[in-house]
C-alpha cells in the first residue's frame, strides 16, 4: 500500500521509515559566525584560511552540470554560487573575513538567475567585506603579507594558486630583509 508523502505525492521512500517532514534548517548567520570564530582560533594568530568554491563543470558548449558548492564553503558562509573565495584572517587576534565573488551582470543574470551582488553578500551573510572577485590578486597579496601561516587546498582555482605561490617565492626574499610575510604553508588536501 502507498501513503501519501508530505508533499501529496506518492514516492518510493513511501512506508519505509523515512521522514522527510523533518528536514532540518539551514544554519543561521549565528552558527556561521561561530564556526568562523572556532576555526579562525585553531589556524593560530597571524594567519589565513583561504576556501576556494568548487568550479562549474561544462557538461557541452553552453550546458553546465548542476552546480554543487564546496562543502567547506558551505559550512563556514552558506554560499551556494560558483566563483567565489573567502578568506579569513587572524591578525593579533582579531578576526577579519573577506569573501571575493563576481559583480552583478544584468545581462547574464537573464541566463543564470539574480545574484545578490556585493551589498547584498554583506547583509546576507557572517562576513565583514564582501568584494569583486576582479580586484583578488591586489587584497589577497595584502593579506598574505601580513600573515605568517598561510591554510589553502590547492587546485581548484589557479588564479589563487599562483597568487601563493608568488607570494611564497617573492616574501621569501622580502622576509630574509625585513621579516615580514608568510613563512608556513599548510596545504589542505582531501
Amino acid at each position: 500500500m502507498l501513503i501519501k508523502s508530505w508533499v501529496g505525492r506518492q514516492t518510493m521512500l513511501d512506508g519505509h521509515g523515512l521522514d522527510l517532514s523533518n528536514i532540518p534548517d539551514p544554519s543561521s548567520v549565528e552558527e556561521r559566525s561561530s564556526r568562523q570564530a572556532n576555526i579562525g582560533q585553531l589556524c593560530g594568530e597571524d594567519s589565513l584560511l583561504i576556501i576556494v568554491n568548487n568550479p562549474e563543470a561544462t557538461r557541452s558548449a553552453d550546458v553546465e552540470y548542476p552546480y554543487r558548492a564546496s562543502s567547506d564553503m558551505l559550512y563556514f558562509v552558506g554560499w551556494e554560487r560558483p566563483d567565489a573565495v573567502y578568506c579569513l584572517a587572524n591578525t593579533s587576534g582579531e578576526l577579519n573575513s573577506i569573501l571575493f565573488i563576481p559583480p552583478r551582470d544584468v545581462l547574464k543574470e537573464t541566463w543564470t538567475g539574480i545574484r545578490l551582488g556585493l551589498d547584498g553578500a554583506e547583509k546576507q551573510f557572517p562576513i565583514d567585506r564582501a568584494v569583486s572577485i576582479d580586484e583578488m590578486s591586489t587584497v589577497l597579496r595584502t593579506l598574505l603579507d601580513d600573515c605568517t601561516n598561510v591554510f589553502h587546498q590547492r587546485g581548484l582555482l589557479s588564479e589563487v594558486d599562483d597568487i601563493v605561490d608568488k607570494a611564497l617565492l617573492e616574501t621569501s626574499r622580502t622576509r630574509q630583509r625585513t621579516g615580514s610575510g608568510p613563512s608556513f604553508f599548510e596545504y589542505i588536501s582531501r
